[in-house]
């Protein structure tokens, strides 16, 4: 390392809604701990953070720094240098000198290692998008991780070590669209369905037309509107991302089917070419709800159980419905069937209990009622 660098002092201010590091020339004394070495300075409309860095190390993993603080760039001639970032890039920023600093990193979930990934190669450190990516590798792949390694800037995409993520996150929503088709895919509610497909083509799809092209003429391939909950078609018809011509008809047909008897929806059911009528094994299975406003707010919800259904929860699992809402509370069901012991024997049992959103509160009558059709079905 040549001679030529000194101690440097990083001054990190936010003036207005951008921030800022001043690099300060401080003399020969090295600093060890940056943690230690912090500052507040406060002005009228800046905020600042000063930290004591050495200028070898940085220059030594990083080529931006490295012109910083040799005569690569104009600033390193001057005794007050100024790095402007944005406010949101403050944490990712002081993450990456750490590492420069130890080699290590102290955070671990997805979203704060891919917006370090990014500050990392702004910088100029591939030690650190190494480690980075190595970490990334570690995380399971969920469909909103998948959307946002492809939404990385264009630039990072086209780093090698990244291309691993992308394409592991390509082939993993490729799956889930291969999926969407099917019968058998475990997914919590098609509500759920639903809102992934919209975020996906709002990252995708930038311009509102392009949006409405492509969700438009793929959507009913796609999604079964017949499970979708109520609130989630009256929102259908709010959404500039849809034509309201299309939008109007996939929440009249859904809703249209929702008030068929169970006997004709499962004829529908086994007529439908493309299987729209067909429910998917859902974590949280679709009830018919029934709301009255007088005499006073009520809720009557409808929860539909086969018997092999119940057959499936020995000898201690659990069945939820779909929310179901009051007011502004959020409800569920959950069923349950678990062996007994008696004295004359093992019996089977059935439970049903009423559920709410953690965090809320509030004072309500209840009333649970069963009984078994003749085709086998139990409702609660």
């Amino acid at each position: 390392m040549e001679g030529t660098y000194e101690e440097h002092v990083l001054n990190c201010g936010q003036p207005g809604n951008t921030d800022s590091l001043a690099c300060e020339k401080h003399g020969e004394e090295a600093v060890e701990a940056i943690d230690s070495s912090k500052s507040m300075v406060c002005s009228e409309g800046s905020r600042v953070r000063t930290l004591h860095v050495s200028s070898p190390i940085l220059a030594a993993k990083s080529q931006y720094f490295h012109k910083l603080f040799s005569n690569g760039m104009k600033e390193s001639e001057e005794r007050l240098v100024t790095l402007r970032i944005n406010a949101s890039e403050e944490a990712a920023v002081f993450a990456l000198i750490f590492f420069i600093y130890s080699n290590t990193l102290s955070v671990t979930c997805a979203t704060s290692l891919l917006d370090l990934l990014v500050t990392a190669d702004k910088y100029e450190v591939p030690s650190c998008m190494r480690y980075c990516c190595k970490l990334l590798q570690n995380l399971p792949m969920t469909l909103d991780i998948a959307l946002d390694y492809l939404n990385l800037p264009s630039a990072v995409l086209c780093v090698e070590i990244v291309q691993q993520l992308t394409k592991r996150a390509r082939e993993h929503l490729l799956g889930w669209y291969k999926d969407f088709t099917n019968n058998v895919i475990k997914v919590p509610s098609e509500d759920y369905v639903f809102e992934f497909l919209l975020k996906w083509s709002r990252t995708r799809y930038p311009k509102l037309e392009d949006q409405r092209e492509v969700l438009d003429s793929c959507l009913h391939h796609l999604i079964r509107f017949q499970y979708m909950t109520c609130r989630k078609l009256s929102e259908l018809l709010n959404l500039n991302d849809l034509s309201q011509s299309v939008a109007r008809g996939y929440a009249f047909h859904a809703l249209m089917f929702k008030a068929e008897t169970p006997h004709r929806q499962r004829l529908l059911s086994v007529e439908d070419p493309v299987a729209r009528f067909v429910q998917r094994n859902y974590i949280y299975r679709p009830v018919k709800v029934v709301e009255f406003e007088l005499p006073k707010p009520q809720t009557v919800v409808y929860f539909e159980l086969r018997r092999e259904d119940c057959c499936s929860m020995f000898p201690a699992e659990r069945v939820f419905s779909e929310g179901s809402y009051l007011g502004e509370h959020t409800f569920y069901l959950a069923a349950r069937c678990s062996h007994d012991e008696q004295p004359n024997g093992v019996r089977g049992s059935f439970g049903l209990s009423l559920l709410m959103r953690k965090g809320s509160e509030c004072l309500l009558e209840f009333e649970f009622a069963g009984k078994v059709l003749a085709n086998t079905r139990i409702c609660g």
